[in-house]
C-alpha cells in the first residue's frame, strides 16, 4: 500500500477514536468523513487520487480532501467479546451445577449437564480472547448461543423440570439470546 494511504488510514482511525471519546481531533485529510453520531464509523478505503466518482456510501469532502467510504456498524452490538467469554463459562458452570444443586434425576438432569458441557466446549473452540483452540468464528459462536438459549427455554417443557429449575432455566435462556444479539462480532487480537 502507498505510504500516503497508510498515513491517511492511521490519521482517520486516530480521529475516530478521539471523536468517540469526545475529544477534539485535529483536522486531517479525510477526517471530515467521520461523523459524530450514535453509530460508529469504520474506515474502509480512501481514494487519494480522487479519480473515482462519488457513489453510494462514498462521502465527498467539500474542502477537497480525498473521498472516503464509510460503513455504519449497528450500535446494538456493544458488548465486548472478552466479557461475553467470561459469561459463557459462568453460564456453562451454572447450568451444570443446577441439576446437582436441585437434586434432579432422569432426563432433565442429563439434558442440563449436556447443555452446560456444550456451552463450555464451543466456548473453548471459539476464536475469541478466552478461547483455547480458536476454531469457531465469533459469528457462528453467537448462532450457537442463540440455539442454546432456545434449548434452555424449551427444555423445561420437554423434560418437566421442577419449578425451581424451570424459573432458573428461563432467565438463562433469555440472557443467552440477548447476549447473542448484543455481543460485538470482532474479538480483539483474533482472526474473527
Amino acid at each position: 500500500m502507498p505510504e500516503r494511504f497508510l498515513r491517511t488510514v492511521t490519521a482517520i482511525r486516530d480521529a475516530e477514536r478521539k471523536a468517540l471519546r469526545g475529544e477534539d481531533a485535529p483536522e486531517t485529510p479525510g477526517s471530515r468523513c467521520i461523523r459524530r453520531s450514535a453509530a460508529r464509523l469504520t474506515f474502509i478505503r480512501a481514494d487519494p487520487i480522487g479519480e473515482k466518482p462519488a457513489a453510494s456510501g462514498t462521502l465527498r469532502d467539500p474542502a477537497g480532501s480525498p473521498p472516503c467510504t464509510v460503513q455504519l456498524e449497528p450500535t446494538m452490538r456493544f458488548l465486548p467479546t472478552r466479557f461475553h467469554a467470561v459469561l459463557d463459562y459462568l453460564v456453562g458452570l451454572i447450568v451444570i451445577a443446577l441439576p446437582i444443586a436441585l437434586q434432579m434425576e432422569g432426563a432433565g438432569f442429563v439434558a442440563l449437564i449436556d447443555l452446560g458441557l456444550f456451552v463450555i466446549v464451543y466456548s473453548l473452540l471459539t476464536d475469541y480472547e478466552l478461547g483455547a483452540v480458536h476454531f469457531l468464528r465469533i459469528r457462528f459462536h453467537l448462532v450457537l448461543d442463540a440455539a442454546f438459549g432456545f434449548a434452555m427455554l424449551i427444555a423445561p417443557l420437554i423434560f418437566d423440570f421442577p419449578p425451581a429449575a424451570r424459573w432458573t432455566a428461563y432467565p438463562i435462556g433469555i440472557l443467552s439470546i440477548v447476549l447473542s444479539l448484543t455481543t460485538r462480532t470482532r474479538a480483539l487480537g483474533t482472526a474473527s
